[in-house]
């Protein structure tokens, strides 16, 4: 039998043979990457766990608990509530939706029309909009400035009785942006509206830089914020997690689940079963390898960013927004751009919006697979 599986491996290899690895080095495109060998083994020890239900398996949610309190106690909040889910698109839905509920509750309100609102920048993510679509509220977005953080005037201008919730953005997908969120939190305290901040990339970065901008549970105005373990902290997909100021911002998206345990089971989240083992991992993280260890590893990501800044400013490409976090935009020279296809079909993945190149130095990124990159970039220039 054993002998069959590894047949069978070999032709599911061969089935898989476009995709791309991470371990190559050669994916600067994506905010995801390969997990270390000790939390793999960790991932591994506990595939089994499903988080998704108490009963059996009581002991992870205890350690989704300790996951949700060591994020509170990081961003300034340790009485937060919250629970991990499957990544920053649910968690982002899973925000937005409590906020509308939240403001249903407030305003005695039984149904909304799809009239009522969610501000939000220009720059936010596809998930926002899943988010208004699924929830049935108009997505008004609001234009950033020329270092593409969101204007804060005018998303006060934009307030109206209508409006659920305001977003702001702690490290935008294409620049890394990092939206004023304590300006944000000041207009959403003075026009009684919720602020969900969306850090799903940026949340265990920014907090690493030199001169960090406070985003978190520290301005009173946020009422809930995502961040991603399976992004920057390195924890296996799929896992991310959604943080509220207290449970009570929460408590109207609870749904039963009594077919478990014949008791009341809380659900605050969309999906019901999910990755026991990528919660334990990011436990392992956040507890054994530690804050410090996250420090060391974010450092080397920014300053292999700006070791690739500075080379592709060399080849002559332009650089836009502040470039604080470890993605890049960047509007490539002529003579590389034409040679877009080369480079994918040589295995490299780079993102693309719209004429800009999206550069991801995601901590797993060496200067040495930085430096092979330069050299295909330099060929015939």
């Amino acid at each position: 039998m054993r002998e069959k599986i590894d047949e069978i491996i070999e032709f599911l290899k061969s089935e898989l043979a476009e995709d791309c690895s991470y371990y190559s080095g050669k994916v600067f495109g994506s905010m995801s990457s390969y997990p270390d060998d000790d939390v793999v083994k960790v991932f591994t020890e506990f595939i089994e766990k499903n988080a998704g239900d108490a009963n059996i398996f009581a002991g992870t949610a205890k350690i989704e608990n300790k996951v949700i309190n060591l994020l509170g106690t990081f961003f300034n909040n340790p009485t937060a509530g919250g629970n991990c889910v499957s990544g920053g698109s649910e968690a982002n839905v899973v925000g937005l939706w409590a906020a509308r509920n939240f403001f249903k509750e407030r305003k005695n309100l039984a149904f909304l029309n799809g009239e009522y609102e969610i501000i939000a920048p220009e720059t936010r993510h596809t998930s926002i909009a899943k988010a208004a679509d699924i929830l049935n509220l108009k997505l008004v977005e609001v234009p950033v400035n020329k270092d593409f953080e969101v204007e804060a005037k005018i998303v006060e201008e934009k307030i109206s009785e209508k409006t659920i919730a305001i977003v702001g953005i702690a490290g935008n997908t294409v620049y890394g942006a990092i939206d004023n969120i304590e300006d944000l939190s000041l207009i959403a305290l003075n026009n009684n509206c919720w602020l969900h901040v969306d850090a799903a990339f940026g949340g265990f970065a920014i907090p690493f830089l030199k001169n960090p901008p406070r985003f978190d549970f520290i301005f009173e105005g946020v009422k809930s914020l995502v961040a991603d373990p399976h992004k920057n902290l390195g924890s296996p997909i799929p896992n991310g997690c959604i943080l509220f100021r207290d449970l009570d911002h929460s408590k109207h998206i609870i749904h039963h689940l009594p077919y478990f345990s014949g008791k009341k089971t809380e659900n605050r989240t969309i999906i019901g079963t999910k990755s026991g083992a990528a919660i334990i991992a990011t436990y392992y993280l956040l507890n054994f390898k530690g804050i410090d260890w996250l420090k060391k590893r974010m450092k080397s990501a920014f300053e292999n960013k700006d070791y690739l800044k500075q080379r592709l400013e060399k080849l002559g490409f332009e650089i836009f927004g502040k470039a604080q976090l470890n993605v890049l935009a960047a509007k490539p020279p002529d003579s590389i751009r034409k040679r877009r296809n080369e480079l994918f079909k040589k295995g490299w993945r780079i993102g693309k919006y719209g004429d800009l190149w999206r550069f991801v130095v995601m901590p797993t990124i060496s200067r040495e697979n930085i430096n092979e990159l330069i050299s295909v970039l330099e060929e015939n220039c």
